[in-house]
């Protein structure tokens, strides 16, 4: 160490009891996701029409024969739903939602080793556009492990697009890493707060995926670089955990 050079020092980190973590995207983006209600219509059509009759009373009549017939169509918003079930819709249930026009996706999923990586490849290599997730790659091996950690929910193809990229065309994994916040663009990457929370078996995986995306091996040991220094303390902290300690050099 030499000076001038800045070592993190962790006093103490909090221990991750939860040996799953789970994510309710219903309850992080309400004005975005819409509901398959294929499975509720049954029960929607009864909760509207106790709505429907309470509104003849209040004379509030034309919004909800508006709602009423709505449920002719195979997917509403997460309004129409709370609409036409009187506010009694419990979001701690599993539904199957969509950020797009044809892919659903379960409400609830979990943070395991599988998007752990993946996440962790993005941080490093992804950008968003469109609807698309797109994840730099040259190594054709590379591009298996990443095709590889597509998540048991996603129905989308993925493929190696060019022998330059990994693409992925799904606008729900498009807005499921949004509402991660895992950063854009290389200057305001970050790791996403729930892979802190997360227990050491994913925050390996997540820096198994970050690592291979952009780290490389030297003699002197393993290095990665980045213009946005909270990443990087962000990593450092994380590696603490296994008790691998860090220098950080401004270049």
């Amino acid at each position: 160490i030499k000076g001038g050079d800045i070592v993190p020092v962790v006093k103490k980190l909090q221990k991750t009891t939860k040996e799953i973590i789970i994510i309710n995207l219903l309850e992080l983006s309400k004005e975005k996701v819409m509901l398959d209600i294929t499975e509720m219509r049954t029960d929607l059509k009864m909760l509207s029409r106790i709505v429907k009759e309470n509104a003849f009373k209040l004379h509030h009549t034309k919004s909800t024969a508006k709602n009423y017939a709505d449920l002719s169509k195979n997917r509403l918003s997460y309004e129409d739903v709370m609409s036409l079930a009187g506010k009694k819709m419990d979001t701690s249930r599993r539904y199957n939602i969509s950020f797009g026009k044809k892919e659903t996706m379960p409400s609830i999923i979990e943070i395991d080793e599988r998007l752990a990586f993946l996440l962790g490849v993005f941080v490093a290599e992804g950008n968003l556009e469109r609807n698309m997730v797109n994840i730099a790659c040259f190594n054709e091996e590379f591009a298996k492990e990443i095709i590889g950690s597509k998540p048991i929910w996603l129905k989308n193809s993925v493929r190696w697009h060019k022998k330059k990229k990994v693409l992925f065309c799904s606008k729900n994994l498009h807005e499921v890493i949004k509402l991660l916040d895992c950063g854009l663009i290389a200057k305001n990457k970050k790791i996403p707060e729930v892979i802190f929370q997360s227990p050491t078996t994913i925050k390996s995986k997540f820096l198994n995926g970050y690592f291979s995306g952009d780290g490389w091996v030297q003699p002197s040991g393993i290095y990665t670089l980045s213009k946005n220094r909270e990443l990087i303390e962000g990593l450092s902290l994380l590696l603490s955990e296994f008790g691998i300690y860090c220098k950080i050099k401004n270049k």
